[in-house]
């Protein structure tokens, strides 16, 4: 089923999606639950889009299989945009969730802190999970269900997870690369605790914006951003913050396939294993695909960008000056489960995704 879900039209699946972002608003009109009804609509959201970078195939498979594999029974309408760009959207997305304002959707684990539900920051441990092979283990493995465990109790049914990007640092007036590049700088994080204190524990300052960091970093008000490869190239940014060093990621971006509690439990048995299913395929349909950025990154060198290696010397002080906050995460009791699992699949996966980027491109610091 993985390889049909990712085989399947676009085409499709956009003009299906087109139509479900219009009937949002109706609020869940045609619904029906256990009392009765063949058809159960189910509004999911998202801050940004069903697949926004090209390589969110986890929360695509999610929406397509939905409806496949309850043979139309269950249909979806999905809300892009979710929040307007702001720094809290997604937090605002989870609250929404768990409250039942909206039925589901697939925030980050990222999102989860500022959302009044602790325990998972330690998927985001700076430089710890750095490569696809350790988010793919994370999200497939017993790992992942000692994440998905920290939701009881919360109002939101995680139902899997999915791999998302990898995130670097991305910079503009040079890269950031040793703790000495760090200080002082004012860099984009996204509403998380996690990011916040990584930053200062490299002595710098961590700014929370939504979209508007780009046209931060324009103003000269802000260095540079955690972000992907993947969005930057399919965001057109070019230059704007084009220094990247390619050898740092900081932590990945791991989606929570998500239905809110009170919506789960107005599903009959049958339902509620159509979406178990669903999420089961998408997590698969995650791990099994391929994650190219090198190609991407050459686009991207077309363009003006250039990705720096950081220096043995500088990623063992970016290391050392991390290690407070990996402390600070292994003493949380709330989330020591998740920090426990996060350190195995860590030490099985050590290596930095590689990138494979033309020489003209590319320099060792």
């Amino acid at each position: 089923m993985a390889a049909h879900l990712l085989a399947a039209p676009r085409a499709a699946t956009a003009l299906a999606l087109a139509g479900a972002v219009l009937l949002a608003g109706c609020q869940g009109a045609g619904t029906v639950d256990k009392s009765g009804g063949s058809t159960v609509v189910l509004r999911l959201a998202t801050i940004d889009k069903v697949n926004n970078n090209g390589q969110s195939y986890g929360p695509e498979a999610f929406v397509e299989a939905i409806e496949q594999v309850s043979g139309g029974r269950l249909r979806v309408e999905v809300t892009p945009a979710y929040g307007d760009g702001a720094h809290d959207a997604e937090s605002r997305l989870v609250e929404a969730v768990a409250s039942g304002d909206l039925d589901g959707g697939w925030p980050s684990t990222r999102a989860f802190a500022e959302a009044g539900i602790p325990g998972l920051g330690a998927v985001e441990a700076p430089m710890t999970l750095t490569s696809y092979a350790a988010e793919k283990a994370l999200v497939s493995g017993t790992a992942g269900q000692a994440v998905l465990a920290q939701l009881e109790g919360s109002g939101v049914r995680g139902l899997g997870l999915a791999v998302g990007p990898l995130r670097r640092p991305f910079a503009a007036d040079g890269p950031l690369l040793g703790p000495g590049d760090w200080a002082g700088t004012r860099f984009r994080v996204y509403n998380s605790p996690v990011q916040a204190r990584a930053m200062r524990a490299l002595g710098a300052e961590p700014v929370s914006l939504g979209f508007a960091w780009v046209d931060a970093v324009r103003e000269g008000t802000l260095r540079g951003a955690e972000f992907d490869i993947a969005q930057y190239e399919s965001n057109d940014l070019n230059a704007v913050a084009g220094q990247v060093t390619a050898n740092v990621v900081l932590w990945p971006k791991v989606f929570v396939l998500a239905v809110s509690e009170k919506r789960f439990a107005s599903l009959d048995e049958q339902q509620r294993g159509w979406l178990r299913d669903a999420a089961e395929q998408a997590a698969q349909v995650s791990v099994d695909a391929e994650y190219d950025e090198d190609a991407l990154a050459r686009k991207l060198c077309e363009r003006g960008v250039r990705f720096v290696d950081a220096s043995a010397q500088q990623l063992a002080d970016l290391r050392r000056d991390l290690q407070p906050v990996l402390a600070e995460l292994a003493a949380d009791p709330e989330g020591r489960p998740v920090w426990d699992a996060v350190s195995a699949v860590a030490a099985e996966h050590s290596g930095v995704e590689p990138l494979d980027v033309p020489a003209e491109c590319r320099r060792v610091s």
